[in-house]
């Protein structure tokens, strides 16, 4: 996380024309300020010295307002522009000038009755609408969500603003997000080598750390007779052999992973490894990592990374990914700020049988919210089990010499189940040939899995915040009618496809 504490508020700006009925728009902002309170977000709304009712018409409301809410300038993370009416287009104006140019900007217009539309009845905000986007426009700027909906119905409005509190969550954390690089990148390959100064254009903070100090602290730690040999090594954040907190990393891994298959020694420098990313990060304010895994790490630390991997996502929030991928640790970090879970990040592995499907699969450090049953330790720390069946929102990125690039797109996890090897799981992407033409060309072999479907939210974010985004979302089916239209074909009929797409 930042240095700074997150921005929290959520500033309301209900602006009227004036010579409407100035109800079409007070009964939509109390509309408003219900799911608001509902959703817990902190809404900041007009007082009753701004125009009277709290409607915002004149320079002298907006003068009021501003006098009401300039003091928490710096903890707004959104504006939403409201009316039921034409609108003072030039109020939004006002407020968006007054606002960084990272706090997102959201239009909530209340629909006209069509079966009501006498004078002074109809509100026209249609095609007000059209003129505060244009004049946000004009401003260098740009609404990045619009919602024309009937405000009189509170599932609507609930369901409008909580889409929306996932894209003020998604940009709030991107802010100052702090990533940790923990090893160079792997010596086998170049592929999720990054362009660092991209993402530090892009607002993310990366912060490296040597694979040698990692082990020091808790490998050579251990052995203080290797320490001595070796003479004068200073460790930084050393985990002791006794320290009491491997106990409680025992009891919290019990819960959600079977450890029985790894010997004792091994779990030992696991537990001491989760605890230093748990010290490190805490000390750092470090929000996410990528570390070097295969080859180099099982040599040295006898074991790899997987493990205590998917413990620092599933119990510290704070998801740490293989391969140095930078780009995937953000957005795993994403997910969680999104969805309320963890992610997982997967490779695209295998080909399926048709032309829609294809296997997955990671070594794994995959969070026990992805998997059918309680995640096995292998001897050598790896997670296997299977991918649980359901809908997901995937997305993969990476950087080029210029920009950021990502494809969003959904797909499904099916009942059927592979043969165990790491994690692994078949996928249903409905437009999956689109969908690896477009990674080739653009990002990589690994994406990350939000649970659910957040991808018109997950896109608004990458885009707001500069990612060249594809988006290739496309409507999904539910799961048993996937199944329906692949089932009828038994196992044994299913053979290596003569082509498959791209």
């Amino acid at each position: 996380m930042s240095t700074v504490p997150a921005r929290e508020k959520v500033l309301y700006l209900p602006i009227v024309r004036g010579f409407y009925d100035r109800e079409l728009t007070r009964s939509a902002v109390a509309a408003v300020r219900s799911a608001t309170s509902e959703l817990s977000l902190a809404g900041v709304f007009p007082g009753p010295a701004a125009g009277g009712d709290g409607l915002i018409q004149s320079d002298a409301d907006f003068e009021a307002y501003w006098a009401e809410w300039r003091g928490q300038l710096y903890d707004i993370k959104a504006l939403v522009v409201l009316s039921g009416d034409f609108m003072q287009e030039r109020r939004a104006m006002d407020a968006v000038r007054l606002l960084p140019e990272d706090v997102p900007v959201f239009l909530l217009v209340h629909n006209d009755d069509p079966s009501d539309m006498a004078p002074g009845r109809a509100g026209d905000s249609l095609c007000g609408s059209f003129s505060v986007h244009h004049n946000v426009r004009m401003l260098g700027r740009r609404m990045v969500r619009s919602a024309r909906l009937d405000l009189s119905q509170p599932d609507i409005v609930r369901r409008t603003l909580a889409a929306w509190q996932r894209i003020m969550d998604g940009v709030e954390a991107w802010r100052g997000m702090r990533v940790a690089m923990l090893g160079v990148n792997p010596s086998e390959f170049a592929t999720t080598f990054t362009n660092q100064a991209e993402l530090f254009r892009l607002g993310v903070s990366l912060h490296p750390y040597e694979l040698l100090d990692f082990w020091g602290d808790t490998v050579l730690s251990a052995n203080p007779q290797a320490a001595l040999a070796l003479g004068g090594i200073k460790l930084r954040q050393p985990i002791a052999v006794d320290d009491p907190r491997i106990a409680t990393v025992r009891e919290q891994a019990a819960g959600i992973l079977d450890t029985t298959a790894m010997p004792p020694a091994t779990f030992e420098t696991m537990a001491r490894c989760f605890l230093w990313i748990k010290d490190v990060f805490e000390r750092d304010r470090i929000d996410a990592g990528a570390i070097h895994c295969w080859p180099e790490f099982g040599r040295y630390f006898g074991m790899a990374p997987c493990a205590f991997a998917m413990l620092a996502n599933a119990l510290l929030r704070k998801p740490v990914v293989c391969e140095v991928d930078l780009c995937h640790a953000v957005m795993a970090r994403l997910a969680w700020v999104m969805t309320g879970n963890a992610g997982v990040i997967l490779d695209f592995n295998n080909n399926g049988w048709e032309p829609r499907v294809l296997n997955v699969f990671h070594c794994s450090q995959t969070p026990p919210n992805w998997l059918r049953d309680k995640g096995v330790a292998c001897r050598t720390g790896q997670v296997e089990g299977t991918i649980r069946p359901g809908a997901f929102t995937g997305v993969s990125a990476a950087t080029s010499a210029d920009a950021c690039h990502a494809t969003v797109f959904r797909g499904a996890f099916l009942r059927e189940a592979p043969p165990v090897r790491g994690s692994s799981g078949w996928a249903f992407v409905p437009n999956l040939p689109a969908v690896l033409e477009a990674v080739q060309n653009t990002t990589i072999h690994h994406f990350v899995a939000f649970e659910g479907d957040v991808a018109a939210e997950l896109v608004d974010v990458l885009r707001f915040r500069g990612v060249q985004v594809a988006d290739l979302s496309c409507e999904l089916r539910s799961l048993d009618e996937i199944e329906a239209e692949l089932g009828g074909q038994g196992k044994t009929d299913r053979r290596r496809p003569a082509v498959y797409p791209v």
